[in-house]
């Protein structure tokens, strides 16, 4: 079973569907039998609902019924591909039965070799036998008799009364047929195995049970792990926690987590709770070399200003080359004119979202627009994610606020390894560094989570200060257009505000805002005015609180103090007349990125003994709003 995983990993590897294992720990550990053609029957069962399955998942049970000379071994392949009519079923086991020609191979779903493999499960003395529905996929199954070596389990827990583990899988964006026969895997293992195995659906909920309970082990999927790595990490220091991810998933240095690499079954995981660290312990990033790319060209799309400046942040030590695009309109005229490695699409943007700018840039004529790869970035880094933006076209996902080590991954990814240039340390560091005098600096920032600011802003102070002004610089307006759509009612653009806000507070470590702020979205979204109501003053009062706060930081104060004494420059009637003629010529070419500049080369001016600062910050925040 464990060769025929390995497999399984090849033959899925450019779809990336859910493979599921679903082994009963119980078969008898040695069974008298012909190895090499049973492993053909089942390659060939699985490669065939690989190649008739588009989006879903494929899942594998094995297992057993006693009977008097032994027993019957069962095999069930389960798909979510695109069936087959009855009279197609009828036709699909005769012999020399071509049922994938070319007239039908994309229409129904039986694919070559079931014939050898129905031939060879009967010289087993068993049958086989297929159940489909046209649009609903396939089961093929089959029994064989086996007799009976050794009959101690295949997979055993030393000490089943200490196992008392807690999985957490919330897949409420997985087709229902995959969500389902996961779960049952899981209800099996824990049934087989005889241990203790609590499913969990939210992230609350398991905060709340592992309040109540104490628990042995903690498993929780990749998408899961997305919502709050933090917690995790953290919660790692104190009891096993298992990441369920893909192969190539790597944990940064110093990460106390372990990976139990999908697919995986009964056995591997037995192997995990008995201790065993041979299967799924992962590779550090100390393995891996440091570098550098500096003829890689990405575009990186966000409407909001701080997310920009943190990717700019974390991908600096990589001397990147990095074109900033603050809309999805910005960025199909940027890509029309130069030549991306690829692209990092925020998911919610006003206007023009990620989703309707990938799918723009697939339609533009030309090679390169197809094969460009588009990454999405989200806040909303919920269980399913990753297949919805699989499913919709993306070529990938990464959860904001970014993590470095699956940054660093997705940069080994895409980048072409030419371009990926050895730099001068040999060894990838991912942990904050130590700042002096940080405790200091952060003891007067009630309330913010230090690991997580110094995280999320790239690891200095100093980025955090310049992240903390980004974040004052939008905090004002954001704050009066918080009240003004709730006033009005304007749900839609209370979520998109309060979605921008959970983001970005929880960059800077201000975690209950970025909380309170969540349940907003998610109540906007929904328009469920009962629990807007409940935390919309709350919102307001800790928003207030956290700004205030950055705002009377005397470190976050003398950067402004410095910022402003800048020499400014006086205009005369003349020079204002042709900063407006600039201004006005640009603003009609619809060019937000055009206008910046006009009105960035003036900030530092005075006209009428008047500073242009507040006046062109304000003009700079219309233009990022602006929606074509």
């Amino acid at each position: 079973l464990n060769d025929i995983m390995n497999m399984t990993v090849f033959q899925n590897r450019e779809k990336n569907l859910e493979i599921i294992f679903d082994c009963d720990p119980n078969i008898p550990r040695l069974l008298f039998g012909d190895e090499a053609q049973l492993r053909r029957v089942i390659n060939n069962l699985i490669g065939n609902a690989i190649k008739f399955t588009s989006e879903g998942g494929v899942r594998v049970y094995v297992g057993f019924r006693r009977e008097s000379y032994g027993v019957n071994l069962i095999v069930r392949v389960k798909d979510t591909g695109i069936g087959m009519s009855d009279a197609k079923q009828e036709r699909v086991f005769q012999s020399f039965y071509q049922a994938d020609s070319n007239r039908n191979r994309n229409t129904e779903g039986m694919g070559l070799g079931l014939t050898i493999s129905s031939e060879l499960v009967k010289k087993m003395g068993g049958f086989m036998y297929v159940t489909s529905e046209p649009g609903k996929g396939s089961e093929f199954s089959f029994s064989i008799p086996q007799k009976i070596m050794d009959e101690r389990p295949c997979a055993e827990i030393r000490n089943p009364s200490k196992v008392k583990a807690i999985w957490y899988y919330n897949a409420q964006d997985v087709n229902i047929s995959v969500r389902d026969d996961y779960i049952k895997n899981i209800n099996h293992l824990s049934e087989k195995l005889k241990i203790l195995i609590l499913r969990t659906a939210s992230l609350a909920e398991l905060k709340r049970r592992l309040r109540q309970n104490k628990f042995s082990h903690l498993i929780v999927g990749m998408d899961e792990f997305n919502e709050d790595p933090l917690f995790f990490d953290e919660l790692a220091e104190t009891m096993p926690v298992i990441l369920v991810a893909n192969r190539n998933q790597v944990l940064p240095e110093k990460s106390h987590m372990h990976i139990l690499y999908m697919p995986f079954n009964a056995m591997t995981l037995a192997e995990m709770f008995n201790g065993g660290d041979i299967l799924y312990q992962p590779r550090k990033y100390e393995e891996l070399e440091k570098f550098i790319a500096p003829d890689a060209k990405i575009m990186v799309v966000d409407d909001n200003l701080m997310n920009l400046k943190v990717v700019e942040g974390l991908l600096r030590k990589y001397r990147i080359r990095i074109t900033a695009a603050s809309s999805g309109e910005d960025a199909l005229k940027i890509i029309e004119s130069q030549d991306f490695d690829f692209v990092f699409m925020d998911h919610m943007m006003p206007g023009m979202d990620g989703i309707e700018c990938l799918h723009e840039i697939r339609r533009k004529n030309g090679s390169y627009y197809q094969r460009v790869p588009i990454i999405a970035l989200t806040a909303n880094a919920i269980a399913g994610s990753r297949e919805m933006f699989l499913a919709e076209g993306f070529n990938d996902f990464v959860a904001k606020p970014i993590d470095n080590a699956i940054l660093d991954e997705v940069l080994r990814k895409y980048i072409p390894k030419e371009k990926q240039l050895k730099a001068e340390e040999t060894k990838v560091k991912t942990e904050v560094p130590e700042i002096k005098k940080d405790d200091d600096f952060f003891s007067r920032l009630v309330g913010i989570d230090k690991k997580a600011g110094l995280t999320y802003c790239g690891g200095s102070i100093e980025d955090y200060i310049e992240m903390a002004n980004v974040y004052l610089d939008s905090g004002e307006k954001y704050f009066e257009d918080l009240i003004q759509f709730h006033d009005k009612k304007d749900w839609k653009n209370y979520s998109i505000l309060t979605h921008a806000i959970k983001s970005t507070s929880k960059t800077i470590g201000a975690m209950k805002l970025s909380e309170i702020a969540y349940k907003e979205e998610i109540a906007s979204k929904e328009g469920d005015e009962i629990t807007i109501e409940q935390y919309h003053q709350s919102l307001l009062k800790e928003y207030k609180r956290v700004l205030e706060m950055l705002r009377n930081h005397p470190q976050i104060v003398k950067d402004h103090q410095q910022e402003s004494a800048i020499p400014q420059k006086e205009l005369d009637d003349q020079a204002w007349s042709n900063f407006l003629s600039q201004l006005k010529e640009k603003i009609e070419t619809f060019e937000s990125n055009s206008v910046k500049e006009v009105l960035k080369a003036y900030e530092s001016s005075t006209y009428k003994g008047e500073s242009l600062k507040e006046w062109i910050k304000q003009v700079s925040t219309k233009v990022d709003e602006f929606d074509f």
